[in-house]
């Protein structure tokens, strides 16, 4: 009897503890205030806890417009090393991003990203959890959905008003594009990376000349194809504080024409060297 006793009890301990180990990861948020004034503005770390090794991460938060202007993001401290979407407003009140980790993540309070917010007027406003989708880095990508989170601010008159700290942050973004073959059809796509250690990686642009003018800037994700229309494809990336660096691809057809026309101008400098010198020789 005790013998099965002791057998049930160690039954149960384990059953406790494989609960335990298999407990779902959990996406939540922190304020530097409960309450802040009007005109205040703030950060919203979104952080998470795993006891699995988690990998690639799809967010969606959400926040009350009336009460609050969403600035921008700062990643620089952020597991996520590979962005697939930045974090960027959608519906006037929703923020996404996605990504991933090279290096998987297990513990507490792991920063996925800080959102920078304004307070416009007095008021409950609020942050939601409204989507979480993280994988695991398990070789199959086990998908978990984590529990809805929620989360409150005071905006109130008498509170106290917070700014931001100014980002002196003077060096760009550096910006690392490799060039990798669709294995579907073997066009050439530029595969890129932009890192910011300081204020974040910010966003990536580009711009195409094509004729004999450059187009408007656009915003893009990795990856990209070069396209076949462009003499020259500039490519620009931003980081929070605002530095840029480019980066220039050329079309293979414009290197041709830029040689030819390489080519032409040395034949003129010597037609032109000719020239003088004949005229210096028979003066």
């Amino acid at each position: 009897m005790i013998n099965r006793l002791w057998i049930l009890l160690a039954i149960s301990l384990a059953l406790i503890f494989n609960t335990a180990e298999a407990s779902d990861p959990v996406v939540y948020f922190h304020l530097p205030r409960e309450s802040v004034a009007p005109g205040s503005e703030f950060v919203l770390t979104v952080l998470i806890q795993s006891d699995l090794d988690l990998n690639a991460f799809e967010i969606a938060i959400e926040f009350t417009p009336e009460r609050l202007e969403f600035l921008g993001y700062a990643d620089a401290g952020s597991i996520l090393d590979v962005w697939q979407t930045s974090p960027r407003l959608q519906d006037g009140n929703i923020i996404i991003f996605s990504g991933g980790a090279t290096k998987p993540f297990r513990g507490e309070a792991g920063e996925l990203v800080k959102l920078k917010f304004r307070t416009k007027s007095s008021g409950t406003a609020g942050f939601a959890l409204r989507d979480s989708n993280l994988y695991v880095a398990n070789g199959t990508g086990t998908q978990f959905t984590t529990s809805p989170f929620y989360l409150r601010l005071i905006v109130d008159d008498n509170a106290p008003k917070i700014y931001l700290e100014n980002n002196s942050d003077r060096t760009p973004p550096r910006l690392e594009i490799s060039k990798v073959e669709n294995p579907v059809n073997r066009e050439t796509l530029l595969v890129f990376e932009v890192k910011d250690a300081e204020s974040g990686s910010g966003k990536v642009f580009q711009r195409t000349f094509e004729g004999w003018r450059f187009s408007e800037w656009k915003e893009i994700k990795s990856p990209i194809k070069f396209p076949e229309t462009a003499w020259i494809l500039q490519i620009r990336a931003q980081n929070g504080a605002g530095e840029k660096s480019d980066t220039f691809f050329w079309n293979e057809n414009a290197k041709l024409l830029g040689a030819l026309f390489a080519l032409l101008f040395v034949l003129l400098a010597a037609y032109f060297c000719y020239n003088k010198y004949k005229s210096i020789k028979w003066a």
